[in-house]
């Protein structure tokens, strides 16, 4: 018997594309096939033109290989008095525009190559396609890594560009062109690509807005869902099975919620709400934009709080109960943040709380901060507290191997260090207060962002006015050095 039929056979299998799942926006009105077995990743909300994004389970020949959906508004419409844009896509009309900022390596053509769209008949409808390579700027070893193979659709209609985008290392290119073309091809404008309607003129609030993120992003990207606690909105692609870990998460936030409100009372009443997200393993956390090397962060422009459960559930609370103070500092005292030193020295105090039930019952030692400090104190090369209290972020965060367990360490001691009615209980309750007396002070027309420095200078002065530094410090290492709290 002949083989040739069987090779035939192999050869075709080998070279197929493999099966795509549809994506649909009945609201933007668009579909289009992805990658099997990539995985959707959501867009971040500061994303305002990428309406859908994927990525490869892995790198490629160490390259990311990506998808995404943007959508751009070729006309900007004055809406009808009353009425509010039903979307927004911030200031770029095209992709060429948006590009030069968020692919800087890429130049495309003046012209593309014309390709035909399934669209409405009463659609006018001009699409071309582009096939490309650019500079990945990557390295590997200090040496570059080489080019990203890129193929990119431009969809136009009176109103709207929709642009479809994928890209893999050059490298790649002979295993993902077929699947590329085929995506690209399978792109349709539904009946609504149009739609021009706007939303209701009145305005969401604020947990409304928080809610709508939450559900379109449950609706669209497959694995996602969400609940709502008190304070917060909890989004989520944890198994739905394992949904006791997403409840032990909302009884913990809200127990340290009520805690810090306790010890540090808002400049008034907190209404924003944000969203915590609460990715299923370090891979989805990765790929939604997480800095490498980071457990979570909290992210203001966004007004989201990002981490992930996979590992320890010690590890993962602690690093929401970190990211859960810097989120909270950043409402309550009107999105000024204290000094550097404070601000990361209380969500590493914070992180050690003790929660159970519904309430936290104490705050423990940051087990991983306490050698460091002491090795560095009996080496004499920490930080003078006079400076660290005033240095910048960049200084900070340039020995973060340091300044992390010295911050934890100076607000531990202001904490937990002092008898009652020692002179220097006064030190913490007396920054947040003036932070929260300079922030009243600010008047609507006048701008928060030009008088941080201000403020945080005016809290540190009156926080330790008259201070002894040397005192300060010979009584922060005694207390560093030793085992024992000094309330106890």
């Amino acid at each position: 018997m002949s083989r040739t039929p069987f090779l035939l056979l192999v050869l075709f299998l080998a070279a197929a594309p493999l099966a795509a799942q549809t994506y649909e926006d009945e609201e933007l009105g668009f579909s289009v096939k992805s990658i099997k077995d990539w995985d959707q990743v959501p867009p971040e909300p500061t994303e305002k033109n990428t309406v859908a994004r994927w990525a490869s389970p892995r790198d490629e020949r160490d390259f990311p290989c990506r998808m995404f959906v943007h959508v751009f508004e070729r006309v900007a419409e004055k809406p009808a008095e009353g009425e509010l844009p039903r979307y927004d896509f911030g200031t770029y009309r095209d992709f060429r525009a948006w590009s030069k900022w968020n692919r800087r390596e890429m130049a495309l053509p003046e012209k593309g190559e014309k390709l035909k769209v399934k669209a409405p008949k009463d659609l006018t409808v001009e699409a071309e396609r582009f096939e490309i390579t650019y500079d990945s700027g990557y390295t590997l070893g200090g040496k570059p890594l080489g080019n990203f193979y890129s193929q990119i659709a431009i969809v136009r209609t009176p109103r709207r560009e929709f642009v479809i985008e994928l890209y893999c290392g050059e490298i790649s290119k002979k295993k993902f062109k077929r699947q590329f073309d085929r995506v690209i091809e399978s792109f349709e404008l539904l009946e609504n690509a149009g739609d021009k309607k706007k939303k209701s003129s009145e305005e969401l609030n604020e947990r409304e807005q928080a809610r709508e993120r939450a559900r379109k992003e449950a609706t669209k990207v497959e694995g996602w869902w969400f609940v709502e606690t008190e304070n917060y909105i909890i989004v989520t692609n944890v198994d739905a099975k394992k949904k006791s870990l997403i409840r032990d998460l909302e009884k913990r936030l809200e127990a340290l919620r009520e805690e810090m409100e306790r010890d540090i009372p808002p400049v008034r009443p907190i209404t924003a709400v944000s969203i915590v997200r609460v990715c299923k393993d370090r891979d989805t956390y990765l790929k939604y934009g997480a800095p490498p090397g980071s457990a979570g962060y909290w992210y203001p422009a966004a007004q989201e709080l990002v981490l992930y459960a996979e590992g320890q559930k010690d590890r993962t609370r602690s690093t929401l109960y970190h990211e859960g103070f810097h989120q909270y500092i950043h409402y309550a005292m009107g999105e000024v943040s204290p000094c550097i030193c404070l601000n990361e020295g209380g969500a590493e105090y914070y992180g050690g709380a003790d929660i159970s039930g519904t309430k936290v019952r104490d705050i423990e030692k940051n087990k991983e901060s306490v050698n460091p400090i002491r090795e560095a104190i009996r080496k004499e090369g920490h930080v003078p507290l006079k400076d660290i209290l005033q240095w910048s972020q960049s200084q900070y965060y340039s020995r973060s191997d340091l300044c992390y367990p010295q911050g934890w360490s100076i607000y531990y001691f202001l904490r937990e260090g002092l008898a009652p009615g020692h002179p220097w209980e006064n030190i913490l309750p007396t920054y947040w207060e003036t932070l929260r007396s300079e922030v009243r002070k600010i008047g609507p027309d006048d701008s928060v962002m030009f008088r941080v420095d201000e403020i945080r200078q005016a809290a540190f002065e009156a926080a330790f006015k008259d201070m002894d530094w040397e005192a300060f410090e010979k009584a922060w290492i005694a207390f560093t050095m030793d085992d024992v709290k000094a309330k106890s």
